[in-house]
């Protein structure tokens, strides 16, 4: 299983109550359609307090598990496909795209 993980922050002037309720109702709606058997996993950890002194960079740490590289390279394709343009649109409608950061992790799981 392969994870990635994504830092998305919003758009100035967005609250995070609306970016939230944009995220779930439209965004990650049409990414599970758009990109359809891709996904075993979709995750939206939204921040909801920081500790310390400084708010954090971003708004939500977004994880995505696919099963192998080529569900991995079948996503790259969509990406690049005309259709996505949906999908940057309405990114652009409530992210701060620029600071988006994405990462490929491997997860260590211990049980406790």
């Amino acid at each position: 299983m392969i994870k990635s993980i994504v830092m998305i922050r919003r758009k100035n002037g967005i609250t995070q109550e609306a970016f939230i309720q944009h995220y779930e109702e439209v965004h990650a709606p049409l990414a599970i359609c758009y990109f359809a058997g891709c996904f075993k996993r979709y995750v939206r950890n939204y921040v909801i307090a920081a500790l310390g002194d400084e708010p954090p960079p971003f708004d939500v740490i977004s994880e995505f598990w696919v099963e192998d590289e080529d569900a991995l390279v079948r996503i790259a394709e969509l990406n690049s496909a005309p259709a996505a343009q949906v999908l940057r649109d309405d990114e652009a409608e409530f992210m701060d795209v620029a600071r988006t950061v994405t990462y490929m992790v491997d997860e260590q799981v211990s049980s406790i």
